[in-house]
C-alpha cells in the first residue's frame, strides 16, 4: 500500500509515533521522535499514517516488542526479530480495514512472542533465533 507523505507529518514508523523530518524525489528519508531520529534512503515502506487503527495496531506491536526486550533471553537475535515484527507490522496495517486479516495477524503475533519466550535455540520463522558467536 502506498500513501502520500508529506515532511511535518505525524506518522508511524516501525510501530513508532513522530513526525516526518525530510523527504527526497518523495521518499521518507529521516523520521524523528521525542528520542531521536531514524534516517535512511527510504523509510516510505515503513511508514503508516495516523489513524486510528493504525494506532491501535502499533500499539499492540510495541508492546509485544517490549515484551521481548524486557523478558527475552540476553541471546536473541533482536535484530532479526525487529525486522520480522516490523514485516508483520506492515503487513497488517496494509489490511487495517479488514478485521479478520488483522485477528490473524494479531495471533500470529501472539504466537511469535510466545514461542520466542520459550523457544529452543532455532525457529521455524526462517532465522535463527540465537546470535551467532
Amino acid at each position: 500500500m502506498t500513501y502520500d507523505f508529506h515532511v511535518g507529518d505525524w506518522v508511524f514508523c516501525e510501530f513508532e509515533l513522530g513526525q516526518i523530518a525530510e523527504m527526497e524525489d518523495g521518499r521518507v528519508t529521516n523520521f524523528a521522535t521525542e528520542h531521536g531520529s531514524l534516517g535512511s534512503y527510504d523509510l516510505t515502506d515503513r511508514c503508516v499514517p495516523l489513524t486510528m487503527p493504525m494506532k491501535r495496531i502499533a500499539s499492540t506491536f510495541e508492546w509485544h516488542s517490549r515484551k521481548l526486550h524486557d523478558h527475552g533471553s540476553p541471546g536473541l537475535n533482536y535484530p532479526a526479530i525487529h525486522r520480522w515484527l516490523v514485516d508483520l507490522w506492515v503487513k497488517t496495517c496494509a489490511h487495517a480495514d479488514d478485521l479478520e486479516a488483522v485477528r490473524g495477524a494479531l495471533q500470529t503475533l501472539q504466537d511469535f512472542t510466545n514461542e520466542m519466550l520459550s523457544a529452543p535455540p532455532m525457529t521455524p520463522y526462517g532465522f535463527a533465533l540465537m546470535r551467532p558467536r
